[in-house]
């Protein structure tokens, strides 16, 4: 991690941070955990000024690209990297360095400032059992896809009306990704309920059927 400091006296964040732009030496964040912690921190430095996640480690690196998808133009491209000396030179292109390992984010040159976002240890195995269980219930198949993708465009429309600052519109939207996350798992539960195995459902077929 890089071991330059530079200390701002008066005013404020935002105006250090347009400072720090302007000098072309915006704070550069590793960020550990690219779960709901570490994806609202990838969205939100998108869409400020004098800081940007260059590089971000997790378990499951398909989270930061999910997660650099939300944020739109505003975070650097993600691409995948191993070991410290990809890390450095994935950073060094402007690019945002995506790892399994967070003792590369910790130690590679170009990062000013370190985030852990990883959470609880205890909710992250309990997350990891509900992940294990539901994968268990629906069989991966272009039909499960089709759900997931529908809930990616979904969370884009949350994010998207929160870019535009319009408060209504992102209401909307979060109500429509939250009524079709109910709908998509609601198949699970009621099998479980009577001890069967569910088939994943095409999304748009749930959907059709709420109406």
């Amino acid at each position: 991690m890089s071991g330059a400091t530079n200390h701002h006296t008066g005013g404020s964040i935002a105006e250090a941070l347009a400072l720090r732009r302007a000098q072309g030496r915006p704070v550069r964040v590793g960020l550990i955990g690219a779960g709901q912690m570490g994806t609202d921190i990838i969205v939100q430095t998108s869409l400020m000024s004098g800081i940007e996640v260059v590089a971000a480690a997790d378990a499951l690196t398909d989270n930061v690209f999910a997660a650099r998808q939300i944020a739109g133009g505003g975070a650097r491209e993600p691409v995948k990297t191993e070991g410290l000396e990809a890390t450095a030179r994935a950073i060094a292109h402007g690019q945002l360095a995506v790892t399994r390992s967070y003792r590369d984010v910790c130690s590679v040159e170009g990062v000013d400032v370190i985030i852990d976002a990883t959470g609880n240890p205890l909710l992250i195995r309990f997350a990891a059992a509900i992940r294990t269980a539901l994968l268990a219930a629906f069989r991966l198949s272009s039909n499960a896809r089709k759900s997931y993708e529908d809930s990616l465009a979904e969370h884009w429309a949350v994010a998207v009306a929160i870019r535009r600052r319009d408060p209504d519109a992102a209401e909307e939207a979060m109500r429509t990704l939250l009524a079709g996350t109910a709908r998509d798992l609601a198949p699970a539960y009621e099998g479980a309920k009577r001890g069967r195995r569910i088939e994943a459902q095409p999304a748009n077929a749930a959907r059709r059927r709420s109406k």
